[in-house]
């Protein structure tokens, strides 16, 4: 009788744990266009509460309707101006300058949030890999390389993101 309860416990723990994320995705699987993903997505999203979940599902939107998609974070952006995690995602598939702009405005507003680090690093190491002249975005290439050493001690979660973007850096400098 033990082991019963046990399994049936077991069972409504894996059930709770069962991500709108997932369930979004196997529906994603069967609908036949762009315009019933959509719908899909904007059911769906709201009830995804994991960054990483909303990361991925963000890249599979953005393959079959990337404006509705930015429309989508930009408006919950809109409705969340402190939250950094929809600050982050709505920044995600902007153009490089924009996203230099709100990383560097997402690091000064949340210090400790790790993803705004990664997401300039990001930027500014595709910005020197292209082998171009920085553009106006990045000119204060100093104060960017400050921020991102002053908030590495201060996420324990940081990568070496901020590391390689300055390797990248120092390559595209001295190769100008």
């Amino acid at each position: 009788m033990k082991s019963r309860l046990w399994l049936l416990l077991l069972l409504t723990i894996v059930l709770l744990w069962a991500s709108p994320a997932q369930e979004l995705m196997d529906k994603l699987q069967k609908a036949p266009g762009a315009e019933q993903q959509t719908a899909l997505f904007r059911q769906y999203l709201p009830q995804v509460r994991a960054l990483e979940d909303h990361r991925k599902l963000q890249a599979l939107w953005a393959r079959s309707d990337k404006q509705a998609m930015q429309e989508y974070y930009d408006e919950i952006a809109g409705k969340h101006p402190q939250n950094p995690d929809y600050q982050y995602l709505r920044l995600r598939y902007l153009e490089s300058a924009e996203q230099i702009s709100g990383a560097r405005q997402l690091i000064v507003n949340h210090p400790e949030f790790y993803w705004g680090y990664r997401l300039l690093a990001i930027c500014l190491s595709e910005e020197a890999l292209a082998s171009q002249p920085f553009n106006q975005a990045s000119r204060s290439i100093w104060s960017d390389i400050r921020l991102l050493q002053d908030g590495y001690p201060a996420i324990p979660r940081m990568t070496l993101w901020p590391w390689l973007c300055f390797c990248y850096i120092l390559r595209a400098m001295t190769s100008l």
